[in-house]
């Protein structure tokens, strides 16, 4: 995914690019500002990889397999600051946020991510994760 060019974001509002809630993929990833999400990673990584009957270490291996081509779908120079397996691990992550907030998103699973961030956050907060997982990583 590759950063909405500065000419873009200069002439527009550039606040439309940047995620509110949910950072996905590595050009906002750490932000201050929205740290609050991350740190439920955890526990969303454990929800999705007991709903997937998925292994941990399976998944990551596949993800390495394919880590020079994931790299290649973001701007020069922007993954650099990333070993293989902390990017991989960082897109595991995200992936694992997307599909959990879409699974389902049935709000009588007290285990969904978007019934968590509701009693965490409020109501108002899902529709921001919408959008932001709608820009996704254009940033």
């Amino acid at each position: 995914m590759q950063k909405v060019p500065a000419f873009v974001r200069d002439k527009y509002n550039s606040d439309d690019y940047d995620p509110l809630v949910v950072l996905i993929g590595p050009y906002h990833h750490n932000h201050p500002r929205l740290q609050f999400v991350e740190e439920l990673e955890p526990d969303i990584w454990n929800s999705f990889v007991r709903h997937s009957g998925s292994h941990e270490k399976q998944l990551l291996k596949e993800v390495l397999k394919v880590i020079s081509d994931l790299r290649g779908s973001y701007a020069k120079g922007s993954t650099d600051m990333y070993n293989n397996k902390v990017f991989a691990w960082m897109m595991l992550q995200d992936a694992a946020f997307a599909m959990e907030y879409i699974r389902e998103h049935n709000p009588d699973s007290p285990d969904n991510v978007a019934t968590i961030l509701d009693h965490l956050f409020g109501r108002g907060i899902l529709e921001h994760v919408t959008r932001d997982l709608y820009v996704l990583d254009v940033g």
